[in-house]
């Protein structure tokens, strides 16, 4: 059976089977990644009854296929074939995607060097190689790159001449629209048609300066020793920050983000009181409560039980943790994109962020981030604050255009 055929038998899967069992699995897979010493708790679980879908859907939804893989030859377990082929196959792929952008982060960090420009990587293998024994049990699906907004035109210059084609989700084209659109937004993708890799250039790290105003390429920064190359990323401090944020504002809707957390909190250099204080002189607002709540509740971190108590005390925090559970829930069964795709999705997530800024400061400056968001198209050229307003006009005149455009095609 192919890996569609079993993804087309998982979609009848009712939801009440999606067995405890299987959750606790995959949990007791990630936790095995990042302790060692923890394996034999994956070995204790092999007797228990899996549903084999359910866990091939979970692993894959949360992008950790390569860790439940190793989990379950660490357990002796057999499944049946029909998964046990899909799960490596996809595992195949996920860690041949991995290498890939491995290759790719390290051809960019040489032209960047050589090109002069300054530019910081997030996440994917400089984070694998901090805080895995073996990377390649981090799964990467594309590479973040981070520059100041001052270098933007020379970093898309690159990309560029490194054979990469910017992702134009608005069909604007080449031409001043499209250079106007990428001003006014935090992050554009960019991908490489013969290679098959995808980066994200970054002039940003969060949709509000209510979080990590504080970090960027200005921050912090070390060196990750990658094919001979000290490729550039935050230093410990401001990286777990950014990772706190990131997850937080997603809803931590892939498990695999708060793997990566709980393994930094788990290294033993700071405590996990000192990282939350870090966090927090950072700018990371409630978010880094959220991530340390949460990688206790799910991930079984050790916590002191007096920092438990504290952290549960703020009801804004509790709210947060809550829509993060549901977040986690709703991609384990469903997959898709992490972010919200539809009206009351999104009314869920603007509610999410706001609470994740600290104060009546906090709450209003992402507010008005959310308010100059560049909601169309055609509209970065308009004043940042009328642009909400321009959008009500403009949505329903492009939609109609569409559907009198289909009409006369018929």
């Amino acid at each position: 059976m192919s890996s569609d055929e079993v993804r087309q038998q998982e979609r009848g899967l009712p939801d009440a089977d999606l067995s405890a069992a299987s959750h606790a699995f995959l949990i007791a897979s990630v936790i095995a990644a990042i302790d060692p010493s923890r394996q034999g708790e994956v070995a204790a679980m092999a007797s228990r009854d899996l549903n084999p879908h359910v866990l091939l859907r979970l692993a894959r939804n949360h992008r950790v296929l390569p860790m439940v893989q190793r989990a379950v030859r660490i357990g002796g377990i057999t499944l049946p074939k029909d998964v046990g082929d899909a799960l490596s196959l996809e595992t195949r792929k996920a860690r041949l995607a991995t290498f890939a952008n491995m290759g790719e982060e390290v051809r960019l960090a040489s032209a960047v060097e050589a090109a002069g420009l300054d530019a910081i990587f997030i996440k994917g293998a400089t984070l694998s190689h901090l805080i895995y024994a073996d990377p390649s049990l981090k799964s990467s699906w594309d590479i973040d790159m981070l520059v100041d907004r001052a270098d933007l035109r020379r970093a898309c210059a690159l990309l560029r001449e490194q054979g990469f084609v910017i992702d134009d989700p608005l069909g604007l084209g080449a031409g001043p629209k499209l250079d106007n659109w990428i001003q006014t937004v935090r992050e554009t993708a960019w991908y490489h048609p013969q290679r098959g890799t995808t980066v994200e250039l970054h002039i940003g790290l969060s949709d509000t300066t209510a979080l990590l105003g504080s970090v960027g390429t200005a921050s912090p920064r070390q060196g990750v020793l990658i094919g001979g190359i000290a490729l550039p990323t935050l230093a410990d401090e401001q990286l777990f920050t950014y990772l706190c944020v990131h997850g937080t504002c997603h809803g931590w809707s892939r498990l695999k983000w708060l793997v990566d957390v709980a393994a930094m909190v788990s290294n033993g250099r700071h405590s996990p009181a000192e990282w939350r204080t870090i966090a927090a002189d950072n700018g990371a607002g409630r978010c880094g409560d959220v991530t340390l709540l949460l990688s206790h509740q799910i991930l079984g971190i050790e916590l002191p039980s007096a920092l438990v108590v504290d952290l549960k005390r703020d009801a804004a925090t509790g709210r947060i943790v809550d829509y993060c559970l549901a977040q986690i829930d709703r991609i384990g069964m469903k997959g898709g994109a992490a972010g919200p795709q539809t009206i009351p999705e999104v009314v869920a997530y603007m509610r999410n962020l706001l609470r994740c800024g600290i104060g009546l400061g906090g709450f209003m400056r992402t507010a008005w981030a959310l308010w100059n968001r560049p909601y169309g198209g055609g509209l970065p050229w308009l004043p940042s604050a009328v642009r909400p307003l321009a959008t009500l006009i403009w949505l329903p005149w492009r939609i109609t255009r569409r559907v009198f455009l289909e009409w006369r095609k018929l």
